[in-house]
């Protein structure tokens, strides 16, 4: 008799551990659903480190609900249920907030976060009134079966991706670049690209700013202005893999593992190290696979409006408040990296350094004296002054820091430029956004050769005036 109830309460405990597991899981796969389907929707731009962070939160915060759920029911697939509504809230719970406060907008997340709360957890209430235990069973499997598909197939969708766009190849190739017997004076090339910046003509057509004073400097420091510059795309990383191939090798149908690809070891770093050169990244050079020395957080991957993929996911979710904040610190990496030439040293030469600042880059995070703007108009696109203002403050660190490098370097070589301009200002013509800033100089000569020239042809005719390199033109897409 005694071995019979054991048996029995044996199986019982294993039905309870398989209707635990069961319950588990379901929450588990709900709750890892919205991060996964995120990752799926970018995992060209993704890498793996960036989704293990709000997995865990997430998967944690699900679990936690379960185990109160649980306390509350004594039912593991009532709880299920109930914490699935709970997780489902939370992890969509800023576009709610949206829809609430456009009718009563006088309400702030505390009071909205709360009176969701109270809805959601009278609805569970009622199913756990309601339900009886066998469909609860059911509900919960069923639930879980649905969540456990869509994470799986989004996994499936994602993961070849993710591989392939962290898989660059670390090769060595032919560049069809010809060297001849030239010995080039080790002049350092100071490299900056200001994202997102528009022409001096964008400028005064389309934001009333002619940079008269500006012009004057350059032009009084010998540089030459090429005002009817463009690149090929719109697309910073297209742009940047161009640049650093000396020619037209990937555009904007090709995926993110293919354009990694076409920065690994390019022709412009193995012409430089071919020549004794060191190659320097500063700010956000990563755009072009170059470390930066300056530890930009803008390295990681962004969205137009300037989001991490942590950002983006997280402000969807009643964790937004939370990362607020976080542009404060992709603006201090953008700081660091103008800050770098405050303290490098100029008593070097053969340095390339380039120097990808992601300034006038939508957030517009400071007006023209330096001081931050509102976090409501960090993307404001309709009041021109936004962009202008941050595009002003970046030209005068730039101006800066130019006077420094000429003062201390007036043999070397300084490019200006940008990798498009204001992409998202709706009376900018599409034609018009890849028109670039161009102002180079060349340890004080002129250079009127590069006029109207694209990136890509500018770089190629200076490298061949440097090192004496076979570089005619190239044909523009």
């Amino acid at each position: 008799m005694a071995e019979e109830v054991n048996n029995s309460e044996s199986k019982f405990l294993d039905k309870r551990s398989v209707q635990c597991a069961m319950s588990l899981l379901t929450v588990v796969f709900v709750a890892a659903y919205m991060p996964v389907f995120m990752v799926s929707a970018n995992s060209l731009e993704v890498g793996f480190g960036e989704i293990l962070m709000p997995l865990g939160v997430f998967i944690g915060i699900g679990l936690a609900v379960y185990w109160v759920m649980l306390f509350f029911t004594k039912s593991f697939f009532k709880a299920a249920i109930n914490s699935s509504l709970v997780i489902l809230l939370l992890e969509n719970y800023h576009m709610a907030e949206n829809v609430i406060r456009y009718v009563f907008p006088v309400l702030r997340y505390w009071h909205i976060i709360v009176i969701l709360l109270v809805i959601v957890l009278h609805i569970d209430y009622l199913l756990y009134r309601l339900l009886k235990d066998d469909i609860a069973k059911i509900v919960s499997c069923i639930t879980g079966l649905i969540f456990a598909a869509l994470v799986l197939l989004n996994i499936i969708t994602a993961v070849p991706n993710m591989i392939s766009s962290s898989d660059i190849p670390d090769e060595s190739g032919d560049t069809g670049i010809i060297s001849g017997d030239y010995e080039n004076d080790g002049a350092n090339i100071y490299y900056f690209v200001l994202d997102e910046g528009a022409s001096f003509p964008t400028l005064r057509d389309y934001y009333g700013y002619d940079a008269a004073d500006l012009r004057k400097f350059l032009t009084d420091n010998n540089f030459t202005i090429s005002d009817n510059s463009y690149n090929d795309s719109d697309g910073t990383y297209v742009v940047m893999a161009n640049i650093f191939n000396l020619d037209y090798v990937v555009d904007l149908s090709m995926s993110s593992s293919e354009i990694n690809a076409a920065v690994a070891n390019p022709p412009l770093v193995q012409l430089l190290t071919r020549n004794g050169y060191e190659v320097v990244g500063v700010g956000a050079s990563g755009s072009a696979g170059v470390p930066s020395v300056t530890a930009d957080s803008s390295n990681v991957a962004t969205t137009i409006s300037g989001e991490t993929f942590t950002q983006m996911l997280m402000d969807n979710t009643f964790l937004y408040p939370l990362y607020a904040a976080e542009p404060i610190a992709q603006l201090k990496g953008i700081l660091n990296g103008l800050d770098y030439f405050d303290t490098c040293s100029f008593d070097v030469s053969s340095r390339f350094t380039y120097a990808h600042i992601n300034s006038p880059h939508q957030p517009f995070y400071l007006d023209e004296s330096g001081n931050l703007n509102s976090t409501s108009n960090f993307s404001n696109w309709e009041d021109p002054k936004y962009y202008l203002n941050y595009y002003r403050y970046t030209l005068g660190r730039v101006k800066t820091i130019v006077e420094t490098i000429i003062a201390n370097d007036p043999n070397s070589i300084i490019f200006i430029t940008s990798d498009h301009g204001a992409r998202s200002n709706p009376e900018i013509p599409a034609e018009e956004i890849t028109h670039i800033l161009q102002c180079i100089y060349y340890k004080g000569e002129p250079v009127s050769e590069t006029e109207g020239l694209s990136g890509v042809n500018s770089l190629r005719v200076i490298l061949q005036k440097q090192f004496g390199e076979d570089l005619p033109i190239v044909e523009v897409p």
